[in-house]
């Protein structure tokens, strides 16, 4: 398997999909490998469908359903928010409290909301514009809807975009973490889900780290562990 297994049975699989590359084929992904593509090539045959997807430039779990009948439950439980995800993000400045971000609304079928907690924070030597040094927060995101970019467009929302966002975030920050940590990609990591199996009901909780080049730069910030639990 290319792909780190976090989780399989016969109905299931979980994988750890790196920075850089496509959950599915689509209109975004043109002439590019995919997660799927990889998987049918390397299981001719069987068939695969993803159940949710995360950005191409975010890391971390993507659950496949191996068959119909069990992509189509867990897409129901996807509609009734039963499904419970958790991902951080590294993001400029500091959060002063939890906030709980919205767009759009029910009527026009945009609405979206995520919860935003702040774990950790480091200010760094570094001059930004006015200010002598940067500051920069590690964040948790627990989004209750699925909407395209959502936390990234939420965490811009309210001026901290998330580092390595080439749409959203701030081009000198990232530059910066390029070129002080040789971090060039998005600093969004999507590290546990929870579910009910679609053919046992039993509650399934997957869980991924964070790859080791971004544990090493969070550990010289003293974050500490990043396996999220």
């Amino acid at each position: 398997m290319k792909f780190p297994v976090l989780f399989e049975d016969d109905t299931l699989l979980a994988i750890h999909k790196p920075s850089g590359i496509h959950v599915h084929p689509s209109e975004f992904s043109r002439g590019e490998e995919s997660v799927l593509d990889v998987l049918q090539a390397e299981f001719p045959g069987k068939w695969f469908a993803p159940v949710h997807r995360i950005d191409r430039a975010t890391s971390g779990i993507v659950l496949y359903a191996k068959n119909s009948e069990a992509a189509r439950a867990l897409g129901e439980q996807f509609i009734r928010r039963e499904v419970h995800k958790k991902y951080w993000c590294v993001v400029r400045g500091y959060l002063a409290e939890s906030q709980t971000v919205t767009s759009g609304s029910i009527e026009n079928d945009d609405y979206a909301e995520t919860h935003y907690t702040s774990l950790a924070e480091v200010e760094l030597p570094h001059s930004m514009g006015k200010h002598p040094t940067s500051r920069y927060s590690l964040l948790e995101a627990r989004p209750v809807t699925g909407r395209r970019h959502q936390i990234r467009r939420h965490c811009s929302h309210i001026s901290h975009p998330i580092i390595g966002d080439v749409r959203y975030g701030d081009g000198r920050h990232n530059a910066l973490w390029r070129k002080e940590f040789g971090l060039n990609r998005l600093l969004l990591f999507a590290l546990e889900i929870s579910f009910s199996h679609p053919t046992t009901s039993e509650v399934i909780t997957v869980k991924t780290r964070i790859e080791p080049e971004v544990e090493k730069v969070f550990g010289e910030f003293g974050w500490g562990d990043t396996f999220v639990g």
